[in-house]
């Protein structure tokens, strides 16, 4: 059987106080996971959006890199914006507006809204009736 290091790696043993054998040491060999440094994934504008605001930067061609630093808004929230986990305020969707409309979109609050469902809790009668009480 062969060994379980690559080629050229350095051995040492961490047994050290073991005076039976001399002390060698043991390079452990940790493998970089992820894309190499430098590259990065080509944005797939081809893909079917999940959100009119995603709708909106593929539409663009904007990669998602560019459309953070265009609105001033972190990685985190768009992509949650992106995905229908949270809803976009006015104020930022207003500025994606206007990003679309030098670029030469036009689009409208409505557009952009026209997934949300508003909540409307069921009409109860909250305070006892006369013959309740």
């Amino acid at each position: 059987m062969g060994r379980n290091t690559p080629f050229g790696t350095q051995v040492v043993n961490m047994r050290k106080w073991d005076s039976n054998q001399p002390f060698r040491e043991q390079v452990k060999v940790v493998k970089k996971r992820g894309p190499k440094k430098g590259s990065s994934r080509t944005p797939d504008f081809d893909a079917d959006p999940r959100t009119p605001f995603e709708a909106l930067r593929y539409l663009l061609k904007i990669s998602r890199p560019q459309w953070e630093e265009l609105l001033g808004v972190s990685q985190a929230a768009i992509g949650m914006i992106e995905r229908g986990d949270i809803i976009a305020g006015v104020p930022l969707a207003k500025r994606m507006i206007e990003e679309a409309r030098v670029r030469g979109v036009a689009v409208t609050l409505d557009e952009l809204y026209q997934h949300v469902v508003m909540f409307e809790p069921e009409q109860e009668d909250t305070f006892p009736t006369e013959g309740e009480r």
